[in-house]
Parts: C-alpha cells; sequence; structure tokens
C-alpha cells in the first residue's frame, strides 16, 4: 500500500527483469539498480507509475519506459490441427539470415531491444514453422541478450512474499505466498481488526496484515529478545497512518502485564498495560484483566500436530484443524495446459482454533 501510485524518492520497488528474475531496490538519489548486467541510477524511476514497463538503453547507462507488447490470441477453428516441431531443422547460426555486423548495426541505429528481437525473428528460417510456445520460448531467449526489460512491480504482501521466498526462503520462514493468503483468511483479519501478532518472519505477516487494514484498526507485533526485527516492513511503503496504527510489545511483557489482576496494578500501570510501545493504545482486548492463551518458546517450537494435541489437552481452543498446503502452477496456453514440471515444495502447516473464554 504505497501512498500512491507512482514512485518517489525513498520508496522500495520490486523489478520483475524480462519475467525471469525479481529483486528489490530503494529509490535514492544516489543508488543504482542492477537490470540484467546494467547499473542504471535508482533516480531515473521516480515519477514513473508502478505496473510500467521499462527498458535498458542501448548505452547500458539509462532507462526507457516503452509500451507493453499484448499479443492477441486468436481462437483456433474448429477441427484445426496444431503445429509442432517434428520437422524442424536445428542447423543452428545456419537459420539466422542476419550477420553478426547487421545485429551491431541495428544496435547502433538506436533501435529499441523488440525491435531487434522482432528482426532475428522475421529473418530466421524456422521460426514461422515454430510453434506458438517454441516461438514464445525463442522471443525469451533473443530478449535476454537484445531486450533488456523490466516491470516496476508495486510492493504488496503477495510481491514482497513471491520475492522474498524465490530469493531466500529461510528469512521468512518458507512462508508461500498460499499459506500467507491462507492465514489473513482464517484469521479474519480486515479492516477494524485488533490483532495481536507474533511474526518471525521479518515483518512479513505484520506487514500483510496492517495492509489488509489499511490504517483502519490496530496490529500489536510482540517478539522475545532484544529487538523486533522487521526489517521486512520497511519494503511495504506504509503511508504515515498506516505506520500510526502498528506498534511492537516484548511478549515477556505484555504476559506479565495480561496476567496482572487490574486491582494490583500500581497507579496508572492499567493504562500502560493498554498502550503499545508507540504510545499509541494498543489492541482491545489485549490490555490489563483481559485474558490470553499462555503462549510460550516451548510451544513455538512444537512440531505443529504436538502444538494442536497441546492445545486438545489443556482444552484451551476448539474446532482445532491442522490445515496441509499444497501449491502447483500451471502452464496455460492453446492445446498445451499441463502443470508445470517443477512444484514447490509442502508450504507447511497451519493450525487454526477458536479460543475458549471463562
Amino acid at each position: 500500500m504505497a501512498a500512491s501510485d507512482s514512485i518517489h524518492d525513498g520508496d522500495f520497488v520490486i523489478l520483475d527483469v524480462n519475467g525471469e528474475k525479481l529483486s528489490f531496490v530503494q529509490i535514492t538519489p544516489k543508488g543504482k539498480a542492477k537490470i540484467g548486467k546494467a547499473f542504471v541510477p535508482a533516480k531515473a524511476l521516480i515519477g514513473l507509475p508502478y505496473g510500467c514497463l521499462v527498458e535498458v538503453t542501448e548505452t547500458g547507462e539509462g532507462l526507457r519506459q516503452v509500451a507493453r507488447d499484448v499479443p492477441e490470441q486468436a481462437e483456433a477453428p474448429a477441427g484445426s490441427v496444431s503445429r509442432d516441431n517434428r520437422e524442424l531443422n536445428d542447423a543452428g547460426a545456419a537459420n539466422q539470415q542476419l550477420t553478426t555486423e547487421q545485429i551491431a548495426e541495428l544496435r547502433g541505429s538506436g533501435q529499441g531491444g523488440a525491435a531487434i528481437v522482432a528482426a532475428l525473428a522475421s529473418n530466421s528460417a524456422t521460426y514461422a514453422s515454430k510453434t506458438e510456445f517454441s516461438q514464445e520460448k525463442y522471443r525469451k531467449r533473443k530478449s535476454r541478450k537484445y531486450c533488456i526489460q523490466a516491470t516496476l512491480v508495486q510492493p504488496t504482501a503477495r510481491s514482497i512474499c513471491e520475492t522474498m521466498f524465490l530469493k531466500g526462503p529461510g528469512k521468512i520462514g518458507n512462508l508461500r505466498v498460499d499459506a500467507l493468503a491462507l492465514l489473513l483468511s482464517f484469521a479474519d483479519i480486515g479492516p477494524h481488526s485488533q490483532a495481536l501478532v507474533w511474526d518471525t518472519t521479518g515483518g512479513l505477516v505484520t506487514g500483510a496484515v496492517g495492509e489488509r487494514m489499511g490504517g483502519h484498526g490496530v496490529v500489536c507485533s510482540v517478539y522475545t529478545g532484544r529487538s523486533p526485527g522487521q526489517d521486512t516492513m520497511r519494503l511495504f511503503n506504509f503511508p504515515e497512518h498506516v505506520r500510526r496504527s502498528m506498534h511492537t510489545a516484548l511478549l515477556a511483557e505484555l504476559q506479565h502485564r495480561l496476567d496482572a489482576p487490574a486491582a494490583e496494578q500500581p497507579s496508572g500501570a492499567a493504562q500502560a498495560a493498554s498502550e503499545g510501545t508507540n504510545g499509541h493504545p494498543a489492541p482491545g482486548g489485549f490490555g490489563a484483566g483481559s485474558e490470553a492463551m499462555d503462549i510460550d518458546n516451548e510451544a513455538a517450537a512444537q512440531a505443529p500436530d504436538e502444538f494442536m494435541h497441546s492445545l486438545q489437552h489443556s482444552k484451551e481452543a476448539v474446532a482445532l484443524q491442522l490445515h496441509d498446503i499444497w501449491w502447483r502452477e500451471y502452464q496455460v496456453l492453446p492445446f498445451r495446459t499441463h502443470p508445470e514440471m517443477n512444484a514447490s515444495q509442502p508450504g507447511g502447516f497451519i493450525v487454526t482454533g477458536i479460543k475458549i473464554g471463562s
């Protein structure tokens, strides 16, 4: 949830390079953004709208915004037979009529990478006889070399989770985007919610909760150790009114205040117990005298099934369920719709239940 739909100084942006690589970049006056093998000034992205497509110039030192090419998908006539590659003769460089010198002239003339890729395709002896799927792979392969383009993706809970999962899933506890969505759904997070979050994903879950609330509600993120460890939160580009609704609290201190009866607390302690670390009200229902399920490090380290059984034995919750998450992407093309060959490993387990209050 950025302050606007355009990029500003200090914002974080996700670069989707040629649809194959995702990376974060912060926009600073002296910073550099790596797109492919080129390093371009990050300030060149200021003012551009999220979702637009940019291309590295021929010099490799600048950017220009280009129109997105959306090919029209024509419906195949009834009874038609799709092309296949059985008759293709893979003769390597002999199939390309353009010489290296001619390609260099095209690049030197200032034509964009898309024009060069189109010229290579039109001068290929086998391109026209390839299947649509093979043609797409051919264009992508040539684009890696001659047409370095990047889509400016707005950081959201989904895009941040997908990018971090591809770059280093261990930093977010191997939390996949479908598991994150399921967590938010089971927790019934929305505007005017009051959420207590124990986040060990660097702030990804807390940020996702804050994004759904949009500043209308209160989020309290509890932590153990010396610091909250919420570096991922800054990637969301939250505006000020959303940041004001988000707070952190040390878990041990919060539990101590919840367990202490309000009558036994010194004057002003009850009010302090219901305030977050930023001096703003903490989530209602988590103030002094309210009840909370006992949480400790040993419980957090338990296997999901053991944790579920411990809740059943203690009778602290009902309607307990253990969810196993599975995800597989599909390729959707005419005559070639099938699951992707590579599938992600299981996305972990989620234990859900309804706490019993006295």
